[in-house]
């Protein structure tokens, strides 16, 4: 993972295969202490996400971290 003025250049991703479309879905992100972690652009509501009601599939959701130094 590295970091620009901007915020991360590059970083690592997450790809969920096989979940159930009926079930609703909430996406938590537990960081380490002293980072603050938020989505940054997410079409839908991650704490309730059906995917049967979802027309693009991948769900894409984009984070952002600050942290202490």
């Amino acid at each position: 993972m590295s970091f620009v003025t901007g915020g991360l250049a590059s970083g690592p991703e997450a790809y969920f295969d096989n979940l159930p479309h009926k079930s609703i879905l909430t996406l938590n992100v537990l960081p380490p202490e002293g980072w603050l972690v938020e989505s940054v652009r997410a079409v839908h509501d991650l704490d309730n996400i059906k995917l049967e009601q979802v027309r693009e599939i991948p769900v894409k959701i984009e984070y952002g971290c600050l942290r202490d130094k």
